[in-house]
């Protein structure tokens, strides 16, 4: 049935560009994991060449972020370290400068004292200052370790740091409440945020309240469970098909079907997306789309197609190999569109600027009309 199902789309012309995608998705799939596997293997064998060698000692000191993350919230004095290591003992100053625009915020330096072929962890304070609303400013942080005995700096680093303040929503109150949000969140976290960060918002107290939704945008919110809310999943892509948007935030549990490729109740997108972090990026170039604080994980899980008798289904599952974005357009409608994400945007929006911000343009995203 599925065959005949997919068949009859690709005869009738109508369904392309979801096919095409779902191929150039596959394709750079298959790509991403065989360059992980030569990765893997050239490094094994980098690894076998060393022992083989005897000791390969690095050529000098070293200094490496243990904090990698760029977006950093102004008013605050940031603790960042840093590993200092060098094969033999050292001694020297750690120094280190903040700047914006060319001009220097702040300078410091410390005494450091590495024993042989050990690593210490250096902490520096960092002084961020406050900066206007709606403005993110671009400064960086630039340290260098400088020994006793030699003349120069024995290793350097520089790296970025953004400064935003911490209110994504500023002077946007009135695009807030032209969205139009309806919030289903069994969990109520989501709610107790939206509240909190001046989300305007009503409430659907169950499934069939979602059935009759047919204006605005809704939202489930983070934490939801497929296995125990049977039957959401199939509701959310025929909601996206009427031109309703749907924003389904990190679910914590279950499966729910895979758009175009699931049950014959299933209305038929005309494109499907899949992607990992780097849509962040795609949202907003300047937020952290690799790691985030502050244990530098964006996702708890993400999703893994798997068959089931009724078709192709999005599970939701822990582990490396994962898309942590789903998302299909539905035609006749430009606002239908329907995407789960699995960023802990909830979870996190205390620790750093960029789940809040990808918030913001999660919910613009969503209410954009497509291309179709």
């Amino acid at each position: 049935m599925q065959v005949d199902r997919l068949n009859s789309a690709i005869d009738g012309g109508l369904h392309s560009d979801y096919f095409a995608n779902m191929l150039r998705n596959e394709w750079n799939c298959g790509q991403r994991l065989f360059r992980r596997t030569v990765v893997r293997y050239v490094a094994a064998l980098g690894a076998l060449a060393l022992a083989a060698l005897g000791r390969a000692e690095p050529a000098g000191p070293t200094i490496r972020s243990q904090e990698p993350w760029a977006d950093w919230f102004g008013g605050q004095e940031a603790a960042l370290h840093f590993v200092v290591t060098a094969p033999a003992a050292f001694q020297g100053r750690l120094e280190w400068s903040f700047s914006t625009s060319g001009r220097t915020l702040a300078r410091r330096e410390q005494a450091v004292a590495i024993e042989a072929a050990h690593a210490q962890i250096v902490e520096i304070r960092l002084p961020i200052p406050e900066v206007k609303p709606g403005v993110v400013v671009d400064a960086a942080l630039t340290l260098a370790l400088v020994g006793t005995e030699a003349a120069g700096a024995h290793a350097t680093l520089q790296r970025p740091i953004r400064i935003f303040p911490k209110d994504p929503f500023v002077d946007r109150a009135v695009w807030l409440k032209k969205l139009d949000i309806a919030l289903f969140d069994p969990e109520g976290r989501t709610a107790t945020l939206f509240e909190k960060a001046g989300i305007p918002f009503r409430v659907l107290r169950d499934q069939d309240a979602i059935e009759n939704l047919k204006t605005g945008l809704l939202v489930v919110g983070e934490g939801v469970s497929f296995r125990a809310q049977r039957g959401l999943g199939a509701r959310l892509p025929r909601l996206a098909a009427r031109g309703v948007p749907v924003l389904c935030l990190a679910p914590a549990e279950g499966a729910f079907p895979m758009p175009g490729v699931a049950a014959e109740d299933q209305p038929m997108p005309s494109s499907v997306r899949l992607d990992g972090p780097r849509m962040i990026a795609r949202l907003n170039k300047r937020l952290d789309a690799e790691t985030w604080p502050p244990d530098g994980r964006i996702a708890r899980a993400g999703f893994t197609l798997q068959a089931e008798r009724a078709g192709i289904v999005a599970s939701v599952t822990e582990g490396a190999m994962v898309w942590s974005w789903i998302e299909a357009r539905y035609p006749h409608h430009p606002r239908g569109r329907l995407i789960v994400c699995a960023f802990e945007i909830v979870t996190r929006w205390e620790a750093g600027p960029a789940p809040r911000y990808c918030l913001a343009e999660l919910l613009d995203y969503a209410t954009k009309p497509g291309d179709e």
